[in-house]
Order: structure tokens, then C-alpha cells, then sequence
């Protein structure tokens, strides 16, 4: 857990400078604001939100699907120079059936969040 938090500090940071610091040389003021402003900003989500559970249903819906089904079929299927049906059959599928997936967990994590028993708390 504790190897955690420097990884994804290490990614929000160089995705920030990469996107709107790429002109510029590296600065360590720079450096350290942002990793001061992430840190703290995550820390106060997490001290003021109670359940977290919605939001990670949410990403990892989306994001697993995508990853485990939907992307690997669909650059097959683009780097792919085989239009034979029985080839690309499969592929189809594996897109569909990962499309259908991700907009089941996504709805089912939505109806969660919008259910009085799934409602966010703040705790304080």
C-alpha cells in the first residue's frame, strides 16, 4: 500500500507536465508544487468522502472491460489483414460481449449511486 500512492503520484505528475510543461526545462519548484497539491488534494477526498465504493465500481466497470475484452479485440481487428469471417468471427464477439459488460456494470454501479442505499455520505 504504501508503494501505491508514489506510483500514481508519479503518472498525475508527468501526465500534468508532459501535457502543458512539454516546452519547458524541469523545475523543481514545479516538481514539488504539484506533487504537494495532489497529495493533499487526495488525502482530503478521502478524509471527507465516507464510501469510496461507487466510484471504484465505476472505473474498474469501465476500465477492466475495455482492457480485458473490448481493446485486444479491437486491435486485432484493426492490425488485422485477414477479412475472413470465420477469423474476425470471434473478435466481434469478444468486442460485443465486452460492450454489453461494461454498460451492465456501469448501469448497475450508476443504480447503486442514485439508490438511497448507496447514497455518498460525508463524513465529518
Amino acid at each position: 500500500m504504501f508503494t501505491t500512492l508514489p506510483l500514481e503520484l508519479f503518472v498525475c505528475r508527468e501526465v500534468i507536465e508532459q501535457y502543458f510543461f512539454s516546452h519547458e526545462t524541469f523545475s523543481m519548484q514545479r516538481h514539488v508544487f504539484f506533487t504537494t497539491v495532489i497529495l493533499f488534494s487526495s488525502m482530503i477526498v478521502s478524509l471527507v468522502t465516507c464510501n469510496l465504493g461507487v466510484m471504484l465500481e465505476i472505473t474498474g466497470g469501465v476500465s477492466a472491460t475495455a482492457l480485458a475484452y473490448i481493446f485486444p479485440a479491437a486491435c486485432f481487428l484493426k492490425l488485422s489483414s485477414v477479412r475472413d469471417i470465420r477469423t474476425t468471427l470471434p473478435a466481434y464477439a469478444c468486442v460485443t460481449f465486452g460492450a454489453l459488460v461494461m454498460i451492465l456494470s456501469l448501469a448497475l454501479a450508476l443504480g447503486k449511486a442514485w439508490s438511497p442505499a448507496g447514497e455518498a455520505k460525508i463524513c465529518m
